[in-house]
């Protein structure tokens, strides 16, 4: 029982060694998912599919858009204040996709991605980047 107990604590030490070392590689990772997230959304308005790309921004980019303008508002208030005028305007666009313009959401998804890399510099993490094909 007590050498269960130990190498349970032991588990629970190591995992929480992780998440802490992990933090930075984890939101770099969050950061790059949800950046190729509007990369793949614009590629999904280029062909006129703008239901699938608000599909695709709301799964991959839309919640960590909130967590990072959150973190950056004590760094940088107007980056954060940049990054929820370009989400809006994105989320405004694309509140009934079948209506949207397809080039309207292209320009403002790349416009949101800007402003994402501005934030991302001001909380010190790299500038996201775009890789080829869509989700």
């Amino acid at each position: 029982m007590l050498r269960m107990r130990i190498t349970t604590m032991m588990l629970v030490l190591a995992l929480a060694a992780v998440a802490c070392s992990d933090e930075v590689g984890g939101r770099e990772a969050r950061l790059q998912r949800a950046s190729q997230g509007l990369c793949d959304a614009q590629v999904h308005a280029f062909e006129a599919n703008v239901r699938r790309a608000a599909a695709v921004f709301d799964a991959e980019s839309h919640a960590f858009l909130h967590e990072l303008a959150a973190d950056l508002e004590d760094i940088d208030r107007a980056a954060a204040a940049n990054l929820l005028e370009a989400k809006q305007r994105v989320e405004r666009a694309l509140v009934d996709p079948i209506r949207s313009d397809p080039q309207e959401v292209i320009l403002l998804l790349a416009g949101l991605q800007r402003a994402l890399g501005e934030a991302a510099e001001a909380t010190g993490l790299p500038a996201p980047l775009c890789r080829n094909g869509a989700s």
